[in-house]
């Protein structure tokens, strides 16, 4: 006789460097790691965080240069560190950074009227993308 347990689905989890958010490792014998990107060595040098899978629909049919990566489970410091490792410093158009006492910083190159409007299309999509796996609530 025999006892099955059902541990229910495991949500997929990345290990991503806490220095610099990179997810690639060097693993060497006697469990020490070292993160190809900053080469961090240790064994507790990163953190798990739940990289979701792209979404299908109309945004991502939308924004096909787009990817969408969950930091829910991840300090807001290394969500920073592993979105500044993934942007294109040479094609950057505008940063746009909010802290919960709702302070907002910019940073942004944006000078003619089809540059502002192209933005307002960006931040649209960009506000669909960061709420479109939030739980929706019922009244």
């Amino acid at each position: 006789m025999s006892n099955v347990v059902d541990l229910g689905r495991r949500e997929p989890l990345v290990w991503c460097c806490a220095a610099c958010g990179c997810s690639t490792f060097k693993l060497y014998e006697g469990g020490i790691t070292e993160c190809a990107g900053c080469e961090l060595k240790g064994s507790d040098n990163g953190e798990w965080i739940r990289e979701l899978p792209e979404p299908a629909g109309p945004v991502k049919d939308k924004l096909t240069d787009s990817k969408v990566i969950s930091f829910s489970d991840a300090s807001p410091a290394a969500a920073l560190r592993s979105m500044l490792q993934r942007v294109d410093a040479d094609n950057l158009v505008c940063i746009i950074a909010m802290e919960t006492n709702g302070r907002v910083r910019t940073w942004g190159g944006i000078d003619t009227q089809d540059r502002i409007d192209w933005l307002d299309r960006r931040l649209r999509e960009a506000r669909d993308l960061l709420t479109m796996l939030a739980p929706t609530t019922k009244e």
